[in-house]
């Protein structure tokens, strides 16, 4: 017996989201809210996959909310190399002596999917912004460039957002000085 039940049938069963904070209007349906379907269904297809009693526990909060399909997130890599030192950095602290990184930076835009083109945007077009000012920091001490006299991570990511404001779509600005260390920018 196929007991799958969509948004609209839940919804029409009276779910309307038992713990989850799953927003039914939205089309969003968690294995709990069918549990609760008057009509007894608790299986539910969403973008291909299927929720039921059968999923992993781990797996059963799953959520079909997909607001704009063609939504999409661009994230473009690069990388270079320079030196810093901290200037305000408490005395002895090792940031205050010059040292260099093998910073990565990551430019993301965020928009939807041009129809006819089928893209938000030539990754060439993100490298005509980005790429002249990966230039102008690549083996450079930051800290005798305009703007970046205490050059931290999160300074960095500021003067590369403030550098890249005119490229369409920018999300975030991503600045790690180690694979383990980066900072998050989202211009606010």
């Amino acid at each position: 017996m196929d007991r799958t039940v969509d948004a609209a049938t839940a919804e029409q069963a009276g779910v309307r989201g038992v713990d989850d904070g799953v927003d039914l209007e939205l089309g969003d349906v968690g294995l709990d809210d069918l549990d609760a379907a008057s009509n007894g269904g608790f299986d539910h297809r969403c973008h291909g996959d299927t929720i039921s009693r059968a999923t992993p526990a781990r797996d059963r909060r799953k959520k079909c909310y997909n607001p704009s399909p063609m939504r999409t997130r661009l994230e473009r890599t690069y990388r270079f190399e320079a030196a810093h030192l901290l200037p305000k950095v408490p005395p002895g602290h090792k940031c205050a002596r010059m040292h260099g990184h093998s910073y990565l930076v990551e430019v993301v835009i965020e928009g939807d999917i041009d129809p006819e083109r089928g893209w938000v945007m030539d990754f060439a077009e993100i490298d005509e912004y980005a790429a002249p000012i990966v230039r102008q920091l690549d083996h450079q001490v930051l800290n005798e460039i305009e703007g970046l006299g205490n050059p931290t991570s999160e300074l960095l990511a500021v003067w590369l957002w403030n550098k890249l404001a005119a490229l369409p779509g920018l999300a975030e600005i991503i600045v790690a000085e180690t694979p383990s260390s980066r900072c998050v920018y989202r211009g606010q």
